[in-house]
């Protein structure tokens, strides 16, 4: 999305939600998305009278962020443990020596699992309550 667009988007829904009385915003995207609305959030905090918070932590290395890749290991651990349903392995290639196309981080097939993804999620939410709580006692 044009950066233009986005920013013009995320300006008027945090308006909007700090014209209604809230005071904190979570707001978590994908790539570039996040980047930006982190970019912008000194700024909007001012403008909407706001505290943005983002659940993208500095380094996400060990793979239990929440999004951290293109469909491989995060994304399809966090699917695995939320909606497994959807999660569809077996359409992927058996040859490991065959990337599957669109897949950006870990191999899904050999580095996901349902467990990793309750794991990611248990963090997250561990982290950002906190995050959270001491903002709003702040």
């Amino acid at each position: 999305m044009d950066k233009r667009l986005f920013r013009g988007l995320i300006e008027t829904i945090l308006g909007l939600l700090g014209r209604q009385g809230f005071r904190i915003v979570v707001g978590h995207g994908h790539g570039p998305s996040i980047a930006e609305f982190k970019r912008l959030t000194p700024e909007l905090e001012k403008k909407c009278g706001l505290k943005l918070f983002s659940a993208r932590r500095e380094d996400e290395s060990d793979g239990f962020g929440i999004q951290t890749d293109h469909a491989a290991a995060n994304e399809t651990s966090l699917m695995m443990a939320l909606r497994p349903e959807l999660v569809h392995l077996e359409n992927l290639s058996l040859d490991l020596e065959e990337k599957p196309k669109a897949v950006s981080g870990k191999d899904p097939r050999t580095h996901s699992s349902p467990e990793k993804g309750r794991q990611a999620i248990s963090i997250q939410v561990e982290r950002m309550s906190k995050i959270l709580r001491g903002a709003l006692e702040g």
